[in-house]
């Protein structure tokens, strides 16, 4: 926070001394303007004097997943639309539930605001704050700016001092046609602010993009800020969305439903390779194969023409589509949706394992290992088998099989082929009908455990320690000293950077050699403990830690973040990250994933694993507030299991997270 805070410049009061103005701020000015260094600073402290009433300090007091007594909050920055009460913010900060919102309004009194509704596409939150005194600054006239005029990013970290950042403009109809590109230094602190011209007119609304973000990152564009990449919504597409904002339904992006071949926007030969059920383009008729040459009036020549239209486009939005099949060119309407059906992976009870070969070029199938008590195992399969056939399909190789069980939605039987083992190929029958994940941990042996995940040999196991870049921190990690053909299970403790290493070990060592796990603490450099802000650190350190630990394969299922409250957030972020996703899986510890506010479709689109561990008596508050994030979850088709700890007090807490990761190998 510290580096954020130097970034910007503050300017003390109302009153906005020049002496604020530093001269990076001058320099900037002067680069695009023919005026001298005083009347940079006059014309900076005029135009901000001129927005200043106006950009607000909005406070979130209580984010839900605080724990115990404590009350955790965060500020952002507003902007007022009316002098009704209304404003305009970021969606910055407002993906989890907040108990109160406080807006301190252009008197510098605090007052109650609450959510009208979100812009899911555009990051903008619409509040309304039912008193105080509120004044509505100038707007520009025109939707765009001029490339390469002045812009001014104002903030508000503290009562009664704006933060300000001087650059240009350095684009326009950016991320998909919906922003304005400055390179003045955008921070966390700025979201929801102003954007200005020399006129003191607010340009634009700062939020939270980024060039490579889909659209769904609920954080994208933080790790710009001090990049010379920042975006704002227009001020006149702003306004126009806060109208129909005032209805109180939030606004999300259309969906098509249609899988293209590609994702490169520069291709220019891609056509559909899925159409999902019941959705606009399955309702429209249009097949796999076809090519989309028009959307919109607009001629499609490159994919990320497409791309722009549709992720800039809301649900219930028509779409107008002209389709080439073969020779024949066929026009379509279409209305897009605000969720796509999916339907949701069977469960089986199985843990995949190597394929089986029965010479060179004999392939027998794929070895797998049945869990008790499952639909495998209700129709007779023993503990090991090989599957030979999953329908009408022989299966070949592992990639066949995991695809098939994809494939499979609950409820729809299967009839498999099998074999007890390669010494006995006498082919066995069975119909299988998946059923729901169950909600709860299948416990094994540490004899099944070690066979399972390869820990029966004898392996040295070290801590060690690097540094992770230059002034970012440092991570250290328990981990093998030597490869293996059995593939580790990663573990990212999230909230351990101030606890001592030797307590952390003596809680997972045994854990980690049992269940094959490399346990990786990143520490930030304060060791204050990490935040949304410490994202890219996070990353960094465990790919650190995974470049060093032995030099073991990571399974991918088995890589999971721990979380207490302060982390809940960070870990609600990397987990539903959509560029760069390492993280599918997540246990939170006293607290719950923050998807308050997120897009049911995202959740749907990014399906995940949870572990919710409660260690104590909760309030009916915080009780509602999770059940709330696990419905979410659940309906979106992610795999929660909740966990009360006194419910089995000879189980260590590690012990339960430990079977639960384990459980994530099985199907």
């Amino acid at each position: 926070m510290q580096k954020m805070e130097s970034m910007q410049i503050q300017i003390p009061g109302e009153v906005l001394r020049l002496a604020a103005v530093t001269a990076l701020v001058i320099a900037a000015l002067l680069s695009t303007a023919s005026v001298s260094a005083d009347e940079a600073g006059v014309a900076v402290r005029k135009a901000v004097a001129n927005v200043a009433p106006s950009a607000l300090r909005i406070r979130l007091i209580g984010t839900a997943g605080t724990s115990g007594q404590s009350v955790s909050s965060r500020v952002t920055t507003g902007i007022v639309i009316s002098d009704d009460g209304f404003v305009l913010t970021s969606a910055f900060g407002f993906t989890g539930q907040s108990a109160a919102i406080f807006v301190e309004d252009s008197g510098g009194d605090r007052v109650a605001a609450k959510v009208v509704a979100v812009d899911h596409v555009c990051k903008l939150v619409l509040l309304k704050c039912d008193k105080g005194s509120f004044v509505r600054p100038p707007f520009a006239k025109d939707v765009w700016p001029a490339v390469g005029a002045s812009a001014i990013a104002v903030g508000r970290m503290y009562p009664g001092e704006p933060s300000v950042s001087v650059g240009i403009v350095s684009a326009v109809n950016r991320i998909f046609g919906l922003a304005i590109q400055t390179d003045a230094k955008i921070s966390p602190v700025n979201y929801g602010g102003p954007l200005l011209n020399l006129d003191g007119d607010v340009l634009g609304i700062l939020v939270p993009l980024s060039p490579s973000d889909s659209g769904d990152e609920i954080e994208a564009g933080v790790e710009w800020y001090d990049s010379g990449i920042g975006f704002a919504i227009p001020i006149r597409e702003a306004l126009q969305t806060a109208n129909l904002l005032r209805n109180g339904e939030d606004r999300v992006r259309g969906l098509l439903g249609v899988g293209l071949s590609t994702r490169n926007p520069l291709e220019t030969n891609f056509s559909v390779k899925l159409v999902h059920p019941d959705s606009p383009a399955s309702k429209a008729d249009l097949k796999v194969g076809d090519r989309i040459v028009e959307a919109n009036g607009v001629a499609i020549q490159r994919f990320g023409q497409l791309e722009a239209i549709v992720k800039s486009s809301y649900a219930g939005d028509s779409m107008q589509l002209l389709i080439k099949r073969g020779e024949e060119t066929l026009a379509q309407e279409l209305s897009l949706a605000a969720e796509l059906v999916r339907a949701r992976p069977g469960y089986w009870g199985m843990v995949i394992g190597e394929l089986v070969k029965a010479g060179e070029d004999d392939v027998a199938g794929v070895a797998v290992r049945v869990v008790p008590e499952s639909p495998l195992a209700r129709v007779g399969l023993p503990s090991t088998v090989v599957l030979t056939q999953w329908g009408e399909t022989p299966l070949k190789t592992v990639a066949e099989l995991a695809t098939a069980m994809r494939s499979s939605p609950v409820g729809q039987p299967v009839n498999l082929k099998w074999i007890p083992e390669l010494a006995n190929r006498d082919v066995q029958e069975a119909v299988v009908t998946p059923v729901e994940r169950p909600e709860t941990v299948t416990v094994l042996s540490k004899a099944e455990i070690a066979d399972m995940v390869g820990t029966s040999e004898k392996v040295e196991w070290q801590r060690d320690e690097k540094t992770v870049g230059e002034d970012a921190g440092k991570v250290w990690y328990y981990a093998p000293t030597t490869a293996s053909g059995s593939n580790a299970g990663l573990v990212v403790l999230l909230s351990a950077g101030d606890v001592p290493a030797e307590t952390i070990l003596n809680r997972w060592k045994d854990l980690c050699e049992l269940h094959n796990l490399i346990l990786v603490v990143p520490v930030d450099t304060e060791n204050k403990g990490l935040t949304k802000e410490h994202r890219e650190f996070i990353l960094q350190a465990v790919a650190v830690a995974v470049a060093t630990a032995g030099g073991r394969e990571i399974e991918s299922a088995r890589i999971v973040l721990i979380a207490a409250s302060e982390q809940a957030e960070v870990c609600t972020g990397l987990i539903l990250q959509t560029r760069r996703r390492m993280f599918r899986a997540a246990v939170f510890v006293d607290c719950w994933p923050q998807v308050f506010g997120v897009p049911a479709e995202l959740l749907s689109a990014l399906p995940s694993s949870s572990l919710i561990v409660s260690g104590g008596i909760q309030s009916r508050q915080r009780q509602a507030l999770q059940q709330q994030a696990v419905s979410m979850l659940r309906k979106s088709g992610s795999w929660v299991v909740q966990q009360a700890t006194s419910d089995d007090e000879e189980t260590s807490t590690e012990e339960h997270i430990a079977n639960w990761i384990l459980n994530l190998r099985i199907r």
